[in-house]
């Protein structure tokens, strides 16, 4: 079966060309997580994309990827929490963007867990009171979109919503708000 825009992707199915780029190949390895999550076919429309995707490559980017380089650049998204012991304490989260070397998802997904609870502290703070810094979950790993740092600006990351408003709701910064 040959899929391509506008034409359902069976699970299993795969097309016979190779991604034109980085964002094609982002957003087939995100159809290929939602087929992962039991849907039986995704329509398979990305604009901007005229060629197929080969999704068995996209399919060893999502663990079983003994053909991947050892070295795959992985974008991760993680996030924490703060808390203290101050009466006045506002609860404050924090989202921390890094990018990490791994030969696998699965290893890139072990390696960002690690690092996040590595990251983990509690110390006093210059009124004597204890702030705790935890990682409340790795919210994304990814590949990056591009791992050409040799230009002057680098795509690595990007994720796709549909609610603006609960996005502004949820970063104060983006209508000029300070923290």
């Amino acid at each position: 079966m040959i899929a391509g825009p506008g034409l359902p992707l069976a699970t299993g199915a795969r097309t016979t060309a190779t991604a034109a780029g980085s964002r094609c190949k982002e957003v087939a390895l995100r159809i290929a997580r939602r087929r992962d999550d039991g849907d039986e076919h995704v329509p398979f429309t990305i604009p901007g994309c005229a060629s197929g995707i080969d999704l068995k490559r996209v399919g060893s980017l999502r663990g079983d990827d003994a053909d991947m380089a050892p070295d795959a650049l992985f974008v991760v998204v993680l996030l924490f929490d703060s808390t203290s012991s101050a009466p006045s304490y506002r609860p404050l989260y924090r989202e921390d963007v890094l990018m990490l070397r791994a030969p696998s998802l699965d290893g890139a997904q072990r390696l960002a867990e690690r690092h996040g609870h590595d990251a983990e502290t509690t110390f006093t703070n210059h009124a004597g009171e204890t702030v705790s810094d935890r990682l409340v979950r790795v919210v994304d790993v990814a590949p990056a979109l591009s791992d050409d740092f040799t230009t002057t600006v680098v795509d690595v990351y990007s994720r796709h919503f549909r609610d603006i408003a609960a996005y502004r709701r949820f970063d104060p910064l983006c209508d000029g708000e300070q923290l």
